[in-house]
């Protein structure tokens, strides 16, 4: 991504705009601070594929309130170059055992050029490698479950 196109990314975010990262989503732009805090944290490395126990950390959140309490899933589990409450992330899964973790931002999407609080949110999951994490997702949420 360009100067321009980073530029105008910002504005977009410091204007109220929001961001959604999936999966290798963290896996870009590594020499860009602002994205990294917009994205929360950036991919270092991944185990091959596993099963794990992802636990809701924060089940009152939208993109978490259909999920059970403790979800089995295959997935590719992420491990990252930081912790992503140090841009003021909230974690809402976690897994069990380890450091891997989705979180959502209300504040801190992007890097204001105009030294005012940010209005942006961001949102994103390092799940999603297999199209059945989202096929079991979309069923819990019919199910009632």
């Amino acid at each position: 991504m360009g100067p321009v196109k980073k530029d105008a990314f910002q504005h977009y975010l410091d204007a109220g705009g929001n961001y959604v990262g999936i999966h290798a989503a963290s896996a870009c732009l590594y020499t860009s601070s602002f994205y990294n805090r917009t994205v929360g944290a950036l991919f270092d490395y991944h185990p091959p594929l596993t099963n794990a126990t992802v636990v809701v950390e924060d089940a009152n959140h939208p993109s978490t309130s259909m999920l059970p309490t403790r979800w089995e899933v295959e997935d590719e589990m992420y491990n990252f170059r930081s912790d992503p409450r140090t841009h003021g992330a909230k974690v809402i899964l976690s897994v069990d055992e380890s450091t891997y973790t989705a979180w959502y931002q209300e504040r801190l999407a992007g890097v204001s050029s105009l030294n005012r609080p940010m209005v942006g949110r961001s949102w994103y999951t390092s799940l999603g490698h297999l199209s059945a994490t989202w096929e079991h997702t979309s069923s819990e949420a019919y199910n009632g479950h």
